[in-house]
């Protein structure tokens, strides 16, 4: 009985200790519209960097130049119907149920909060079509919560190994 006791406080123990690491908001993704030598793109593109590494990592940002590829212009204008904003500015952000235009820092961090905070559907949920992604930027909280997982589950199997066979050594 006092094995049984210990061995259920111990996991108990486990799975408070690594909760926040699990049960982390999940993951959202953010797409942003840039145009080539748009200066207030690149702010943009730069605060979700520094932003999203260090407040909000389960962002995944998603940057499309659509003057430099044409292949995302049509996407643009089929988010921004959806989301029913101008089709004329750069940047745009679309983060969950907002479409930020321009620049605007606290609008940005707004949205990502909220976002982090509540289940945010992707930008191309709302607006119905799928967008291709650029084969680029890759998320590592994914590999987090995978570390997380694998140290409570290593922890336990040893709290399990101990309780059922640490008699078994110790009498021999």
């Amino acid at each position: 009985m006092k094995k049984t006791f210990l061995l259920l406080f111990s996991c108990l123990l486990l799975f408070l200790c690594f909760s926040p690491t699990i049960q982390a908001a999940s993951d959202f993704d953010v797409y942003v519209f840039t145009s080539t030598g748009c200066p207030y793109c690149e702010n943009t593109v730069n605060y979700f960097d520094i932003v999203t590494k260090e407040q909000y990592p389960q962002a995944i940002v998603n940057v499309f130049p659509f003057s430099d590829d044409e292949k995302y212009y049509p996407r643009f204008l089929e988010l921004a119907e959806a989301y029913d904003i101008q089709k004329d500015k750069a940047p745009v952000s679309f983060i969950g149920p907002f479409a930020i235009v321009g620049y605007n820092v606290e609008e940005i961090k707004d949205a990502l909060e909220y976002c982090a905070t509540n289940s945010c559907k992707n930008p191309e949920e709302i607006a119905g079509t799928p967008i291709k992604l650029p084969a680029a930027d890759f998320s590592i909280i994914g590999d987090n919560k995978l570390i997380a997982w694998a140290v409570v589950l290593g922890a336990l199997a040893i709290i399990l190994f101990t309780a059922f066979f640490g008699n078994r050594f110790r009498n021999k």
